[in-house]
């Protein structure tokens, strides 16, 4: 009870653990994790003190779609991954703050909270849907591209701020599933003042980037 009262507290601070960019911004992205190999040994986070130290990034398929995403925006992204992150065009998020990808990662996420490594995503969804600080963090957001079909509901319950507004997204989905495959566009969710883009994850099929690019043209 005690690593999970820490970790309830390590969520309330909204910044921790994303790729970088312009929180303010219309454009955000979202991915599952971050991208850094065993995330909390690396960045020395820990739920005494939530130390978060700059995130090193690097070319992997994730921040490559990312990049071409924003050419086709004709944004000029930097070809340096790091100076990418800095631009005040768009932000990218992530689901969760710590990786939890490896063995050795669910074994640090264990070490850490106590939890399996589905316990501690339910928690992350749980506690973040609640968090208002988390909330008042993505309120100028209008368009959320969201990576990682897998975890749809997720999405849906990190970026919604009420019941009602979660069990709407909710129905939307359903409706899609029912009616459609979910092919290279993604499923595409209304919410009461932003839009849920959510697409496969690049790393695994890669996403309609004429689709995306659509779509974030619809709010500029």
């Amino acid at each position: 009870m005690q690593k999970e009262t820490k970790l309830a507290k390590l969520l309330e601070n909204p910044n921790i653990g994303h790729n970088g960019g312009n929180p303010n911004a219309k454009l955000w992205f979202c991915g599952l994790e971050n991208n850094a190999d065993d995330f909390c040994e690396q960045h020395n986070i820990n739920l005494i003190n939530g130390n978060n130290e700059p995130i090193n990034q690097e070319w992997c398929p994730f921040n490559n779609f990312i990049w071409k995403i924003l050419n086709n925006l004709n944004y000029n992204p930097s070809e340096n991954a790091e100076e990418m992150y800095k631009s005040n065009n768009f932000f990218c998020a992530n689901l969760y703050p710590f990786s939890c990808r490896s063995k050795k990662d669910e074994t640090n996420i264990h070490e850490l909270t106590g939890f399996t490594k589905e316990q501690y995503y339910n928690f992350c969804d749980i506690t973040r849907h609640q968090n208002k600080a988390w909330q008042d963090f993505y309120k100028k957001s209008r368009i959320i591209i969201c990576f990682g079909i897998s975890k749809i509901e997720s999405f849906i319950m990190q970026f919604t701020t009420s019941a009602e507004e979660f069990e709407s997204a909710m129905i939307q989905y359903w409706q899609y599933y029912t009616n459609a495959n979910i092919n290279n566009d993604g499923i595409l969710i209304k919410l009461n003042n932003r839009t849920l883009l959510i697409c496969h994850h690049p790393s695994h099929k890669k996403p309609d980037i004429k689709n995306i690019v659509k779509h974030i043209n619809k709010i500029s």
